[in-house]
């Protein structure tokens, strides 16, 4: 299914980012700065919904780089 409204693909694709824990050490994220790397973007939904679960265990920043923008008929 190809969802190329902003609102149905954030209402889509949230909560479906997971931070696993098991096997790695408490805090791993605290205070860490991470880049982020996605190969196309349309919205911009996947990497805020990955950043916001980043953030959310420790990560200080978050910056994205996209390799390709799909772009959206107005």
């Amino acid at each position: 299914m190809k969802i190329k409204n902003y609102q149905e693909r954030k209402k889509n694709i949230k909560n479906m980012f997971r931070f696993n824990e098991k096997n790695t050490e408490k805090n791993i994220l605290k205070d860490k700065k991470v880049l982020l790397v996605d190969d196309i973007s349309t919205t911009g939904a996947t990497m805020f919904e990955c950043g916001k679960v980043l953030k959310f265990h420790g990560a200080s920043s978050v910056l994205s780089v996209v390799i390709a923008r799909q772009e959206m008929d107005s």
